[in-house]
């Protein structure tokens, strides 16, 4: 059962369907599986036992452990993140051979991939691939996990153009998107949705869902919304904080300025021009 707790957004409830998952996995994958029983959906619901919770994730054709993000903005803790994900589902695919893990032969196990769909503002790369041994330093002797970043805005560059399913969501937000510069954000949703469903654009999903997707985009614009004031509160604190102190303090006390009012990782490294690594361990200080 599905936690109630566990807020969907349109890209998590649209793609949570054997048929749209598979197209899209065969587009990140480069398969052509044809069977939607090829998916089996085990996307982290943040039950009674475990609170990780994910976008999407499925077994692909018995095959392959897929994790796919949908963000707004670039995280580059992900790496991470979908690592502490694979653990979680490669305990339940496990579960019932897991003595065999103590023999001496090999027990196959299905490959990992891991990706995110990112659709934000601000500008980025059409394609590039996080790692997490940029968290060590660039070492990686014994564990690296790769994450493939797929901007949207450039799908029709990238292999994931191949997803009908994804280059009409990609359409439907595109539309909101171009509706909002003129009208309210209820109406903007309104408009884009009955447009998209006269053009047969997500026609069912859109057909049975348009007052929940309404609901659910705008839970999700608030919660963006209010993560890029804090965001930028924390900047702007941060650097007013930084001139009161004077020209002296280093650009290391500003990092920290920063992290303590609520600015994040990345963000940081970026202003601040200091290696992420730094900020990470500067962060690491704060929060002990």
């Amino acid at each position: 059962m599905a936690n109630p707790q566990v807020r969907d957004t349109v890209f998590r409830d649209y793609f949570n369907n054997q048929q749209r998952l598979l197209s899209l996995c065969n587009a990140l994958l480069s398969t052509d599986y044809a069977n939607p029983g090829d998916v089996q959906i085990n996307t982290l619901d943040g039950n009674f036992f475990s609170n990780v919770k994910n976008d999407i994730s499925c077994l692909l054709h018995s095959s392959a452990v897929t994790i796919i993000e949908h963000q707004s903005t670039i995280n580059f803790k992900m790496p991470f993140r979908c690592y502490e994900y694979s653990l979680e589902l490669y305990r339940k695919i496990i579960a019932s051979c897991r003595k065999r893990l103590y023999q001496t032969a090999t027990v196959p196990l299905p490959y990992p991939y891991f990706a995110v769909i990112y659709d934000g503002k601000r500008p980025a790369a059409p394609f590039q691939t996080l790692r997490l041994s940029d968290a060590f330093g660039g070492k990686s002797y014994a564990l690296e996990v790769r994450v493939d970043v797929f901007n949207l805005a450039y799908a029709d560059l990238l292999p994931i153009a191949k997803c009908t399913y994804l280059m009409q969501y990609r359409t439907f937000m595109n539309r909101i998107a171009a509706n909002q510069a003129t009208m309210p954000q209820e109406q903007a949703i309104k408009k884009a949705a009955d447009d998209c469903i006269a053009d047969g654009i997500m026609e069912d999903y859109l057909t049975q869902k348009q007052k929940e997707v309404y609901h659910m985009l705008a839970c999700e614009w608030n919660e963006q919304e209010a993560h890029e004031a804090w965001r930028d509160e924390g900047f702007e604190l941060g650097m007013q904080q930084g001139m009161q102190q004077g020209m002296q303090q280093t650009t290391t006390a500003i990092a920290r300025t920063m992290l303590e009012n609520g600015s994040d990782v990345a963000f940081t490294a970026k202003c601040t021009a200091l290696p992420i690594h730094l900020v990470e361990e500067i962060a690491q200080g704060i929060r002990k």
